[in-house]
């Protein structure tokens, strides 16, 4: 009788599991430190060679949010990851990218063998194509990258949960307001997904910046504060701030080269359907063709003004 009435409850429960995992999940935005160096103080090697404690703080808040939210899968964007377009894994069982430079021997010895759910993968290329983006390409042999691994072995060491991952568009372009537009748009194409049970992890850092100085901390705290007052506002007036990002407080000091900000775009974008972000993009465009004719038209007018003046200083001369 007790098997009896524990098989009739399986299915059940199992019911309950799967609407869970199909509530719309969160996107999340961590920052995945310095190489490897978070996982080598995690386990409290001594190869440990600066202080990570503030990654893994913004890491173990990753861990508590998968094992509250239960994402039936997790699709990641990296920053460690740009590609002319977008470049989709489609490896069922990638490997390891040691994409790090002369870190101690056991940084190379890492496993995380999470797989790739190939079908979601699909799912992903059919959404990306429908936004506009031709010809996704599928990357066959390429391994998780370090913005994958590093915060996923700390957070889900297991690797019970399947994976996806996108590329980012390769930063090469001087525009950079069409660069944050573009990823902006990718991550509303994503949207879809989080109500399928898919978690949305972009793996970066709100500041990248080798070439520091004794105001680098003032400098970073101040675009911190200006980004963590833009993302908490899930409003229009927000994506045109993250669109022209690069107008904040210290901006280009804290991202010279945007690869490492643009997986929070892809986050943020997430928040809005593709048709919504589009209608955005749409009025904004509108409005600055708007102030271009309006400053035509004044500059024309002035123009002719002085054309005037100077006709009537001749005749009296």
């Amino acid at each position: 009788m007790a098997d009896e009435k524990q098989q009739s409850t399986q299915p059940v429960a199992a019911q309950k599991q799967k609407k869970k995992n199909l509530l719309r999940q969160p996107a999340v935005f961590v920052n995945h430190g310095a190489g490897p160096m978070p996982y080598l103080q995690h386990i409290g090697s001594k190869n440990q060679r600066m202080d990570q404690s503030m990654i893994l703080e913004s890491i173990d808040g990753l861990k508590t949010i998968i094992e509250q939210h239960k994402p039936s899968a997790i699709c990641v964007i990296s920053a460690h990851w740009e590609e002319a377009q977008p470049t989709v894994m489609y490896h069922e069982s990638p490997p390891l990218f040691f994409d790090y430079y002369r870190f101690p021997k056991e940084s190379y010895e890492l496993k995380y063998g999470a797989k790739c759910d190939l079908q979601l993968t699909e799912k992903l290329v059919k959404l990306l194509e429908k936004g506009g983006f031709e010809n996704v390409k599928r990357e066959k042999k390429r391994g998780w990258d370090h913005g994958v691994f590093i915060p996923l072995i700390i957070a889900r060491g297991q690797a019970d949960i399947p994976l996806i991952q996108c590329s980012l568009m390769a930063v090469t372009e001087q525009n950079k307001q069409r660069t944050s537009k573009a990823h902006l748009r990718m991550g509303a194409m994503l949207s879809s997904l989080r109500s399928e049970g898919v978690m949305l992890i972009a793996s970066g850092m709100s500041f990248h910046n080798f070439q520091r100085d004794k105001a680098a901390l003032a400098k970073s705290m101040a675009f911190n504060d200006w980004l963590s007052a833009v993302v908490t506002r899930n409003d229009a007036n927000s994506v045109l701030q993250l669109m022209n990002w690069f107008e904040a407080p210290n901006a280009l000091y804290c991202h010279a080269r945007e690869e490492h900000l643009l997986p929070l775009h892809v986050c943020f974008g997430s928040g809005f359907a593709i048709e919504e972000m589009d209608a955005i993009f749409k009025e904004y465009d509108e409005s600055q063709k708007g102030k271009s004719a309006t400053a035509k038209e004044t500059n024309a007018k002035k123009s002719t003004e002085k054309s005037d003046a100077k006709k009537e200083s001749d005749v009296i001369v």
